[in-house]
């Protein structure tokens, strides 16, 4: 699994690091604009949260769990793996002034949105079955 391998992170990371690096080197070489380094370490970033949320997300309590909070760590992982993509596409295609602002905005949207259907749950479990 992708949260297990150090070989995959360790990849990623080298990944990062060289994209930034070759982005810094176009645009020193006047090959790209002077946001071009910001937007492809943006862009990365956003996908890399993408691509992890969705292992994460899959392994938060382990062990059996029931319908519900299976059903709520879907949730997380959609949420956060969409909050990921809105990210990166906020530093591919807005004015780099306002990637930051949206890109994080959309994680935090995810974020508190995945709060609320975990509150939600545990809320509706303290409730417990009806016995009419």
């Amino acid at each position: 699994m992708i949260t297990r391998n150090v070989g995959f992170s360790l990849l990623t990371a080298l990944g990062l690091i060289a994209a930034s690096l070759a982005a810094v080197w176009a645009s020193n070489a006047e090959m790209a604009g002077p946001d071009f380094p910001g937007r492809v370490s943006g862009a990365i970033t956003g996908l890399i949260l993408a691509v992890f949320s969705n292992a994460v997300a899959k392994r938060i309590g382990g062990g059996e769990t029931s319908a519900g909070k299976a059903a709520a760590k879907r949730f997380m992982g959609l949420a956060l793996v969409l909050g990921g993509v809105a990210y990166a596409a906020a530093f591919l295609f807005a004015p780099i002034d306002l990637a930051r602002w949206i890109g994080m905005g959309a994680v935090i949207t995810a974020l508190l949105v995945t709060a609320a259907r975990f509150w939600a749950g545990r809320k509706d479990a303290q409730a417990g079955p009806d016995d009419n």
